[in-house]
C-alpha cells in the first residue's frame, strides 16, 4: 500500500482514477484497520458517531480513525445493564435505518443503541473498500 495517501477517500478516488487495483489482501488489512479504530473507541466507553471513509487518515502503513467531534460517551443504565439510546446523531449522509426513521417521525422509530450505529457505519465504510462502490448514491437523503 505504498501509493496510499494521507486521507482515505483521496485514497479511494486517486487509486481509482489511475486504475491501480488493490490485492485481496490489502484491502483485509484496511478492513481490519478500520474495525480495530472502532473496537478501541468503543473500548473506552466512546462512540465515533460519524464514521465513513473522510476519517481515516493513513501514517506509517496504517489507516488510523480520527476527526471525533461528534464522539460521545456510551452511557449505561446500570439497572437495566443496557447500552442507553441516541437520540442526536452526527451530521453525514451515511445514516442507519434508524437515523432516518428518526429524522422523518417515523411512527415506529426505535430509539438506537450508538455502539450499533457505528457497526452499522463500519459495515458501509467495508462495503465500499471491498467492491470499490458506495453503498448510497452521490445524493444524501434530504437531497431526494
Amino acid at each position: 500500500m505504498d501509493h496510499a495517501p494521507r486521507v482515505m477517500n483521496h485514497y479511494n478516488e486517486k487509486r481509482l482514477a489511475r486504475n491501480i487495483t488493490i490485492s485481496p489482501l490489502d484491502r483485509l488489512k484496511i478492513g481490519i484497520h478500520i474495525a480495530s479504530g472502532v473496537a478501541d473507541v468503543h473500548s473506552v466507553d466512546f462512540i465515533h458517531n460519524d464514521l465513513h471513509e473522510q476519517q481515516f487518515l493513513y501514517k506509517d502503513g496504517l489507516f488510523k480513525l480520527n476527526d471525533f467531534n461528534y464522539a460521545k460517551p456510551m452511557y449505561v443504565n446500570k439497572n437495566a445493564n443496557k447500552t442507553c439510546t441516541l437520540s442526536e446523531f452526527g451530521n453525514r449522509r451515511h445514516a442507519s435505518l434508524e437515523e432516518l426513521q428518526y429524522k422523518v417521525g417515523y411512527e415506529g422509530f426505535t430509539p438506537v443503541e450508538p455502539d450499533k450505529m457505528d457497526v452499522w457505519l463500519m459495515g458501509n465504510l467495508l462495503y465500499t473498500i471491498l467492491t470499490d462502490l458506495q453503498v448510497w448514491n452521490k445524493k444524501g437523503y434530504e437531497d431526494q
